[in-house]
């Protein structure tokens, strides 16, 4: 995720970096999230440079000056949030 055109999540906001941060699957481990060497960094209750994200919690991080927010569903999940104003 990034302000770079090549980010599959844009964040247009010029204090983000082009490619600021990466949220990664892990077939075996699940997803993560973790700054890519960002100059200001990325901004979770991260104890770890990469902090693994639960499955039904809701995540607020700061890439840049903005805060943005996350939530991890599984697909099967997705049906019941239709027509809902959020990206979770």
């Amino acid at each position: 995720m990034g302000r770079g055109h090549e980010s599959q999540v844009r964040v247009n906001d010029i204090s983000v970096s082009r490619t600021h941060a990466l949220i990664k699957y892990r077939k075996d481990d699940g997803i993560y999230l973790s700054d890519n060497k960002s100059k200001f960094g990325t901004l979770i209750l991260m104890r770890q440079k990469t902090e693994q994200l639960k499955k039904g919690e809701n995540y607020l991080y700061q890439i840049g000056r903005s805060v943005c927010s996350l939530r991890v569903v599984e697909k099967s999940d997705l049906s019941q949030s239709a027509g809902s104003d959020s990206f979770d």
